[in-house]
Formats: C-alpha cells, sequence, structure tokens
C-alpha cells in the first residue's frame, strides 16, 4: 500500500502497484550458528493455544491467501511478517488488542538511487477491524519510523487508510485526533506526525540502538474505537496519537487487530497481515542496503503477555515502500529461545521462514493473578494467570514469580513442533457450540479474560471455584441459548453447551382508530399475523421486509405498506386507521342502477349501503324512463349520509290518431240533425 512521505510537506503519497508472482514453498531447515540458530520453515502455533486451544479448521474448508501474490522477490518490504498461514499453507486467524515491534540497530547504510537519499523508514503495519450496526469495517494502520542512515536522526509519523471496500475513503467526520485527513489521488487517508516537543521525536540515535513501535486498539469511553500509537528510542514510551473512529456510536463488536489466512479484505487484494518491514522513505520509494546489521521482533499482546508471532514470512505485501540487496533470516537467541529476524545486507529471496514444526510454544497456567516468568534468567512480565511463549527448540531452566514470591520452578525440554503446556492445579473448561453457520466467530466472556473461536469449541484451563460467563454470538445475527452463567471447577473438567438460533428482532405495530377488541392484521412474505389489542409483534431476522396492513371493514389505513430494514434492533411503528364513511339509502324504482365514483353498487329491494374513504364522490342514479339523478357529496371520516332517491319518470310524447278531423265533422253534422229532429217533434 502506501505511508505517507515527510519530504515535500508530508504531501507525496503514490499508490502501490501489485507485483504478480508465484512461488513454490520448500522445505527448510534449522542451521546453527554459534550463539544463535537459523531457523527456517512453518509456524503454525496458532495465537496462545493457553489462552483458548480453538479447534483448527481443516485446510481444506478455505482457499488460503497467498502472500506472494503482490511481492515474489526484491525490491520488496522485508523484514517479519505473520500473514495467518501455517504449516503446508493451512490458513488460521487470530485477534490481538496490540502488536509490538522492536527494531535493534548495530548498523546500518542505505541509499536511494533515483534521489541520491540514504533514508529509508520502518513500519509496524496492521489491520484494524470492528462492527457497527452489522456493518464491518477495516483500516489500515501504520506506526512508522523514518531514519537517516548517515546522521542516524529518527522522526515518527502514523497512517490510517479505510479498506473496508474497494473505494473506501476516510473522511473528517469519522476521525479524530492529532492529525488531519489529506488526499492520495482520489482516495483519503489520516495522517498524524509526532510532535517534536516529544521526548525522542527528532533525536539523533547512537548504534547500538533499540527503536520500539506500538499500536495499540481499545473502545474509549464514549463506546468508540481509538487506536494509540506509541514509539520508544531511550526516552520512554510516547504516545503521540490517540485516534477515535467517532462515527462509530452504535458498535456491535469490536474485534482489534485481526491476523487472519482465510481472506483478503474487502477491497479484494490486500491482507490481513501484521508486519514489521524496512523499506524506502515513503511515497513508494524503494532503496539499497549498503550494509546493515539489525535484527526485527513482531510481537502481539496474547491476553496475558507479548508473545512472538505464530508464524514468520520474511516480508509484507501491504506496502509500497521496498528494499533490495537485504536478506532476512530467522534466528534464535540461545540463551532463552526468544526468536528474531536479522538483516543483513546482501541478494535475499522472499519466504516463510518458520513455523510450528521447526519452533515450540511453552504455556503455564497457575492460580495467580499476575507474575514474570523467567526462561534462562530472561525475564517476560504477564498478567492473568496465564503466559505463553513462542521459542525455540532446547533445555530451558523456568521460574514463575509471583511478585517476589517463587511460585514454580524447573527445567524443560521442548522439542521441534511441540507446545507444552503446563496446568499448575487448573482444569480444562470446554465451551462446546451448535447451530453457527461454519467458520462464523463465538465468543465466551469471563470476568478478565475473552475467548473466541471460529469452530465448534472453546477450551480453557481454570483453577477451583466459581466463575460467572457471557455467550455472544457474530454481528448480532445468532442468539444463543445461554446468555449469561455461571459454572463451577472442582477438581474436574466442565463442558457447557451452546446453541444459537437466528437472532429475532420484534417490529411492533400499533394501531390507533378502531375500537378496542377490533382484529386487525399484517401481512408478510404471503403470511398473515393478526391481533386484537392496540400493538402487534412480528419477529424476524435481519433484513430488509415489506409489511402490508389489511384494511377492516369498518376502518382503512392510508399507509399500508411499511418497507422497514431490520439491523440488530427492535423497530416499532404507528399505524393509523380511519372510519369508512357511510352513504345508504333508498331509490325508486328499485331496479334502479346506481355507481358511485363510477363504481357500480349493489342494490337489494331498492336500497343500497357503500362504504367509502374520505373524500369527494360523485352518485349516479339510472333507470330506463326516467331521469338519471346525479348528486356530488364530500366525505369525512366515519359520516353517515343516508339519501331517498325517487327518480323522476320522463314525460311521453302526445299524437292523434288518423280521421280525426272527419269524425269531428261528422259528429258535429249529427248534432245539428238531432236538433232539429228535437225541434219537429215540438210542434
Amino acid at each position: 500500500m502506501k505511508i505517507f512521505s515527510r519530504t515535500a510537506n508530508l504531501k507525496s503519497v503514490l499508490a502501490a502497484s501489485a507485483i504478480i508472482s508465484f512461488l513454490l514453498i520448500s522445505p527448510l531447515v534449522v542451521v546453527t550458528t554459534g550463539s544463535s540458530s537459523y531457523v527456517a520453515a512453518y509456524h503454525d502455533n496458532a495465537v496462545g493455544k493457553h489462552v483458548a486451544r480453538i479447534a483448527e479448521k481443516p485446510s481444506n474448508a478455505f482457499s488460503p491467501v497467498d502472500p506472494y501474490s503482490l511481492y515474489g522477490s526484491e525490491p520488496a518490504p522485508i523484514g517479519v511478517a505473520d500473514y495467518g498461514i501455517g504449516p503446508n499453507n493451512s490458513p488460521y486467524s487470530y485477534n490481538t488488542t496490540s502488536f509490538l515491534g522492536i527494531i535493534k540497530i548495530g548498523s546500518l547504510s542505505v541509499v536511494n538511487n533515483s534521489t541520491s537519499s540514504d533514508s529509508l523508514s520502518f513500519q509496524l503495519n496492521i489491520n484494524l477491524e470492528f462492527t457497527v450496526s452489522g456493518v464491518t469495517y477495516v483500516y489500515w494502520a501504520q506506526d512508522v519510523s523514518f531514519l537517516n542512515t548517515t546522521t542516524n536522526s529518527v522522526s515518527f509519523i502514523d497512517n490510517i487508510w479505510n479498506m473496508s471496500s474497494a473505494r473506501a475513503s476516510m473522511h473528517n467526520s469519522t476521525v479524530s485526533g492529532n492529525g488531519v485527513v489529506s488526499t492520495s489521488g482520489s482516495t483519503k487517508f489520516y495522517y498524524d506526525v509526532a510532535d517534536s516537543n516529544l521526548s525522542g521525536a527528532l533525536s539523533n540515535l547512537i548504534n547500538p540502538s533499540t527503536i520500539e513501535l506500538k499500536v495499540n486498539s481499545m473502545v474509549n469511553s464514549k463506546g468508540f474505537p481509538e487506536l494509540s500509537f506509541q514509539y520508544r528510542d531511550g526516552f520512554g514510551w510516547q504516545t503521540y496519537d490517540n485516534v477515535n473512529f467517532t462515527f462509530a456510536s452504535s458498535l456491535t463488536a469490536d474485534h482489534g487487530f485481526l491476523v487472519s489466512g482465510y481472506g483478503y479484505e474487502p477491497n479484494n487484494y490486500t491482507f490481513y497481515d501484521a508486519e514489521l518491514i524496512l523499506g524506502g522513505p515513503g511515497g513508494g520509494a524503494a532503496t539499497t542496503d549498503l550494509s546493515s546489521n539489525l535484527s526485527l521482533e513482531l510481537q502481539y499482546w496474547n491476553g496475558n503477555n507479548y508473545q512472538e508471532i505464530p508464524n514468520a514470512f520474511n516480508f509484507g505485501s501491504n506496502t509500497a515502500e521496498s528494499i533490495s540487496n537485504a536478506i532476512s533470516g530467522a534466528y534464535y537467541h540461545a540463551t532463552n529461545g526468544s526468536l528474531f529476524e536479522k538483516i543483513t545486507n546482501g541478494p535475499g529471496s522472499l519466504a516463510q521462514v518458520y513455523n510450528s514444526n521447526t519452533v515450540s510454544s511453552l504455556a503455564i497456567v497457575a492460580p495467580i493473578n499476575g507474575g514474570t516468568l523467567s526462561i534462562n534468567g530472561s525475564i517476560t512480565p504477564f498478567k492473568g494467570n496465564r503466559i505463553n511463549m513462542t521459542l525455540a527448540p532446547g533445555n530451558y531452566s523456568i521460574s514463575l514469580y509471583s511478585g517476589a514470591f517463587l511460585y514454580y520452578k524447573s527445567n524443560v525440554t521442548i522439542s521441534a513442533g511441540q507446545d507444552l503446556l503446563l496446568h499448575l492445579n487448573e482444569y480444562l473448561v470446554k465451551f462446546n457450540e451448535s447451530g453457527l453457520p461454519y467458520g462464523s466467530r463465538w465468543w465466551v466472556n469471563l470476568s478478565q479474560s475473552s475467548y473466541s473461536s471460529s469452530s465448534g469449541s472453546i477450551e480453557f484451563y481454570l483453577s477451583n471455584g466459581s466463575y460467572h460467563f457471557n455467550v455472544s454470538g457474530p454481528n448480532g445475527n445468532y442468539k444463543p441459548n445461554i446468555t449469561a452463567g455461571t459454572f463451577e471447577v472442582a477438581g474436574t473438567e466442565v463442558t457447557v453447551e451452546v446453541g444459537f438460533s437466528p437472532a429475532l428482532y420484534n417490529v411492533t405495530f400499533k394501531e390507533f382508530g378502531p375500537p378496542a377488541g377490533t382484529k386487525w392484521s399484517i401481512l408478510l412474505n404471503n403470511a398473515t399475523y393478526s391481533s386484537e389489542n392496540d400493538t402487534l409483534t412480528i419477529q424476524v431476522t435481519n433484513g430488509s421486509y415489506n409489511f402490508i396492513v389489511v384494511n377492516l371493514t369498518d376502518y382503512y389505513t392510508l399507509n399500508y405498506t411499511y418497507s422497514l430494514t431490520v439491523s440488530g434492533k427492535n423497530l416499532s411503528e404507528d399505524v393509523l386507521f380511519h372510519q369508512y364513511a357511510i352513504i345508504r339509502g333508498a331509490i325508486s324504482p328499485s331496479g334502479a342502477s346506481i355507481s358511485i365514483n363510477g363504481i357500480p353498487v349493489q342494490v337489494a329491494n331498492g336500497k343500497f349501503n357503500f362504504s367509502a374513504i374520505a373524500g369527494n364522490y360523485t352518485i349516479l342514479v339510472s333507470s330506463p324512463g326516467f331521469y338519471t339523478y346525479t348528486k356530488n357529496v364530500t366525505l369525512t371520516s366515519g359520516q353517515n349520509i343516508t339519501l331517498s332517491i325517487n327518480l323522476t319518470m320522463i314525460p311521453q310524447p302526445e299524437s292523434k290518431l288518423p280521421g280525426y278531423e272527419a269524425l269531428g265533422a261528422l259528429a258535429a253534422a249529427l248534432a245539428v240533425i238531432g236538433v232539429g229532429a228535437a225541434l219537429v217533434r215540438r210542434r
């Protein structure tokens, strides 16, 4: 990837170029060289097996990442890295809250041929992962030391890059620290330069010298994920930047730093690795090792102590700064078995340099609260009641102290590939999981310890006593049947069975309008849910849904479709029902037809009844031989209108019958004759 360059006002940043190469990994050997030994092979001592002896996933369950997909040869970021790849290319993963990089310089001289620069960078590069409201975010963090190998002047800077997706970026609105958000091409990133007033921030080293870099992950008092960037170069530990991810107020899960060989980051090409490397001074620059004699140690916090990484490659991949003519080999101190990478100048090659087939693990569990472990007189402090060390094979005198009190002392022999586990008055506690999709990570939390697994079981050791625990699942999508409980350790093993089922969340609808006791319903995915109360609750898993409210006989709702997304929490919605308006009445003649706003209305025995929502309506009544009746009405919710409609008959036109006039004349003539006859009779 990239780091930020101190030169040119800290504005020059170049993107990494992808170098595609596929190499076969040959088996290597252990070569003794005086007081130190060269260690080469794989290492599978997956993260503190004494802390949580997690069942390994089958090697064919996932396609492991290819550490050589970006760099296949020098120039490359040379040093020590953990890709989550163990023996036989088998992937593993672990989480931690802290990484520590230790750089011990005897002598060092480099040159950048293109710029004639004699500077380089030491980079501690790690990946932070956390989940907010069911959405997972990944950030690549860098704790960087710049060194001028002529003057031995040293300075420090940090970078944070958003790797959550291919086009993810940093924004001022989402992050807060001593630094600022700047732009590299089309990508925004965060950086901060250590204040020159801090001890050792701008100093000149005197060789032999030691530079230490440390990055810590935590959740602060406001509930935000936070990163702490530190360095130490002879003046004590200095914290020069605390970075808060201020957008993550609804933090679902904090995974800390993740190392995993099971897949690439969401941007599809970088690694969930941890690396301590040396390369060019920034902006994707490459440099050349003219002469060198230095060592690198990369350690992670296993919950109780800092421990050497479980598997080591001699190169990193997530940065564009590189170096040529540098040989990195894995060594160990014969006095105490501790591992380190030795860097010398010369033509080097990229390889995995040790694994659990040639190195060993020593784990001690004891009923004490913190102390120190002495291995051949070399002291390592630890917290809690356990300690784990990655060591070279050998014979060791170990002493366990609680304060000044010598709790345990013994001589042990550890062979290559052995995980020596010493349980001092402690017993196996095993949690078995069922119901989760394969590969899902889950957690068991005790008062002072947290254990996680992406397989079916979590195992740890405890002394006799009563213990309270909590169980949690991945991303809020699954809930355990036991969320909390207590178990007793009384001289025997303890097994706890935990069953997970899809997490259900309540979507509650509250209705307003109908009288108490009215039955109402909601449709979801062709299923009908009903209630006679004023609330109706439907349980669903995380996802997007369309809820449809069913209109009632006497009531209706205008907003009948609710498109909702459930994401790790319950939801509630109000449903407002309105009472139908009623238009009823009688019509004459009884056989007349009626329509309201064009909708035919049924008429029975000359009577009709029509339910309608509030609004304007036109009533039409018609029958052959009658005038059409028309009436416009405006209805309000719950209004009743009664109409008596009598249609008016259409008058029929009048016509004269044929010959009507002749008949009239005849009648008049007859009348005259009649009168004459009467007169004659009178006479």
